[in-house]
């Protein structure tokens, strides 16, 4: 792959180490986003020490943020973009990653840009005369179509209710309709060791 690539770039290139460097890089996919997911991603094998486990993250580090490259606010900006982007929805994460954001504004923007344009009119569901918004956050901005797809699966994953006392579905047994309430009396019944007192 390194010979592909080699071979791929102009003659004028080749010869200058940091076009060579850049082309290589790109060719095995190494990039700031590979070092930072491996830098995340790190665990302590068994046979490492602590020490080196720090050197490795380290150079991890170092090699996804490049300190010596970036002022402080820089850095500061690189994990709040992280962090923003860790916390979007799915399609609206790899939608924003793909636009390669450069700050974490930048992706706020571009994350409302993908909501403003994927928003439907705020349809609001009548159910028994009641009217009920779309969920709050980011969620309100989904399509009915992804909002039917998320009521479909709640429906799966949550167990069905199933009465104890008549098996049908939809209630306790505490509240079971099929149950008749148990009036309980309490009357005196004299024995005969009650009747022969002295």
């Amino acid at each position: 792959q390194a010979l592909e690539a080699y071979l791929a770039m102009d003659k004028d290139q080749a010869v200058v180490y940091s076009e060579l460097k850049k082309a290589l890089l790109e060719k095995f996919n190494v990039s700031p986003e590979t070092y930072r997911q491996r830098f995340r991603a790190t665990t302590t094998p068994v046979a490492e020490t602590p020490s080196e486990t720090y050197i490795r993250l380290r150079h991890l580090y170092r090699r996804w943020v490049r300190p010596e490259l970036h002022t402080k606010e820089e850095i500061g900006e690189m994990v709040i973009l992280e962090q923003f982007l860790r916390v979007l929805p799915y399609e609206i994460r790899i939608w924003v990653k793909e636009r390669e954001p450069r700050t974490g504004l930048a992706a706020a923007k571009l994350a409302q840009q993908y909501r403003n344009a994927h928003q439907e009119s705020r349809c609001f569901q009548m159910v028994k005369g009641d009217r009920k918004s779309p969920t709050s956050g980011w969620s309100a901005g989904k399509s009915r179509r992804h909002l039917q797809a998320s009521k479909g699966d709640k429906d799966t994953r949550e167990p069905k209710l199933i009465c104890y006392y008549c098996q049908q579905p939809g209630h306790k047994a505490t509240v079971c309709p099929a149950r008749k309430a148990k009036l309980m009396g309490f009357c005196y019944v004299p024995r005969k060791e009650d009747s022969t007192v002295n």
